[in-house]
């Protein structure tokens, strides 16, 4: 049963936001929606005047998005009052984190940037071979992203120092997931790729991750990849006749006490498979 449904002047491709019965959504006419969660009412709207493709974040008080003119807004989550604008030099296709009052997000102009959430002051920038369209995340101090150059990035999150990079052999523009003391990417080479121990965390929100498992992430070579963290070894893989660009949900849709993983394809089909990777 369709509960609401709300018209905007173009496509949605971010994804929305939820928090405290406001849903905060962006479209490609450039404006930023505040819509309530419960009946699709309009609560306020901002108008930016370029493309918004990046998905919006809520910190306290406030609601940040990124937009094609590379520029990030900030906003009273209440009332839609602009705060703060913060200009950088490139395309905003990044959804922006923010953790312990600083805003990371990146840029198509190859960079990182931290910005602090009050004043927009620049704390720091890094810059990558590659543009930077990947969400950062943000775990024990350390700022995690991705990039074009096929690398992936961890860095200070006080300074922005290179602490450790890692070469796939494609485009990381995945954002990270983050779950049982591992961090993990996907890439367009059609790996998936664990790391390390991390703990506290911080994150947009829309990657998949399950405590205690293995992670599973969807590839763009018509194959879902399952990689366990202490090898980085295939464990197995799964091939469709179509594209993957959906995200996998994880969950126990059969009351077997297991979990199966769920995802869509581009040959038309819905699938799920348990663990092994079998259907």
């Amino acid at each position: 049963m369709l509960l609401w449904r709300y018209n905007v002047n173009d496509w949605v491709i971010s994804s929305p936001v939820i928090s405290d019965g406001t849903l905060f959504v962006a479209s490609l006419d450039g404006r930023l929606y505040a819509l309530d969660s419960v009946t699709g009412n309009l609560l306020w709207q901002y108008s930016t005047e370029r493309d918004i493709t990046s998905s919006p974040a809520v910190s306290g008080d406030y609601v940040f998005i990124g937009c094609h003119n590379g520029n990030i807004y900030a906003f009273d989550r209440s009332d839609g009052d602009l705060e703060l604008t913060y200009t950088i030099n490139g395309t905003i296709m990044s959804s922006p984190a923010v953790a312990d009052g600083v805003v990371f997000v990146g840029s198509n102009d190859h960079k990182v940037y931290a910005l602090n959430r009050s004043t927009g002051e620049l704390l720091w920038e890094y810059t990558t071979g590659g543009q930077v369209r990947s969400s950062p995340a943000v775990a024990d101090g350390v700022v995690f992203v991705g990039s074009d150059d096929n690398g992936i990035y961890a860095l200070n999150r006080s300074t922005g120092e290179l602490l450790w990079e890692y070469t796939t052999g494609g485009q990381v523009r995945s954002s990270p997931a983050i779950g049982d003391n591992r961090l993990f990417f996907t890439s367009n080479d059609g790996g998936v790729y664990a790391f390390g121990a991390i703990y506290q965390v911080y994150q947009p929100g829309w990657p998949t991750f399950r405590h205690n498992t293995e992670r599973t992430g969807c590839t763009d070579i018509r194959q879902l990849l399952n990689v366990t963290k202490e090898n980085l070894s295939l464990a197995w893989t799964f091939k469709t006749n179509g594209k993957i660009t959906s995200s996998p949900a994880l969950g126990d849709i059969n009351d077997d006490g297991r979990m199966e993983i769920v995802f869509g394809s581009e040959d038309h089909s819905l699938y799920v498979l348990d663990m092994n990777g079998k259907e």
